[in-house]
């Protein structure tokens, strides 16, 4: 718990500075699995996201960039088809701030594009990629919030300004050899195609 998490901080004589917040999905040691959201409490509670360009020197080079990535280290509960519903952060009353004309949301780790509300997040376990969409308006419904436990029935993606992952679908990833079957088998086919032309 905080009062207030800023991504993204600028020192007095930086030129730019990129803040990454990463998430690990992992089992707890009653095998429990989840990720641990960051809660701000209090009436000035908040979450401040930078993505904005400033005055680093007076000569208006400075970028401050916020970015983030979800570790998976172990796989995810599946439910119907899509994995279970993630926490990332509980904001206080303020909500979510930011300056600057850029949006008020999480990059890539690139910094080349935003997850915007509604956005696709993936994260690879296995053979597996599991996806989510990303909401900053949801809600987590803490059942220990001293411990930041929840469960992902009770985070919901609208109804309040906490971050948050729904889940949306899952997918085989092939692997290595297979992919390399598969194009030496396409290369045969279109070499089988080409000598009959002949």
């Amino acid at each position: 718990m905080s009062n207030g998490f800023t991504v993204a901080v600028n020192g007095a004589n930086l030129l730019s500075a990129v803040g990454i917040v990463e998430f690990h999905y992992d089992l707890n040691t009653h095998g429990v699995g989840n990720t641990r959201p960051v809660i701000t409490t209090g009436t000035n509670g908040y979450l401040k996201i930078e993505n904005h360009t400033y005055n680093a020197n007076g000569d208006g080079s400075g970028m401050l960039s916020s970015r983030l990535n979800l570790v998976l280290n172990a796989a995810p509960t599946v439910i119907a088809s899509a994995p279970q519903n993630l926490g990332l952060f509980a904001d206080g009353t303020k909500g979510i701030l930011g300056n600057g004309t850029f949006p008020k949301v999480f990059y890539t780790m690139d910094g080349l594009t935003g997850y915007s509300s509604g956005a696709t997040i993936s994260a690879t376990y296995g053979s597996t990629e599991y996806s989510w969409t990303i909401s900053y308006s949801g809600v987590i419904t803490f059942t220990d919030s001293t411990t930041s436990a929840y469960t992902p029935t009770n985070v919901a993606a609208s109804g309040g300004n906490d971050v948050v992952l729904i889940g949306a679908s899952t997918s085989l990833v092939p692997e290595p050899g297979t992919l390399a079957l598969l194009g030496g088998a396409g290369s045969l086919i279109l070499a089988r195609r080409r000598g009959k032309k002949a």
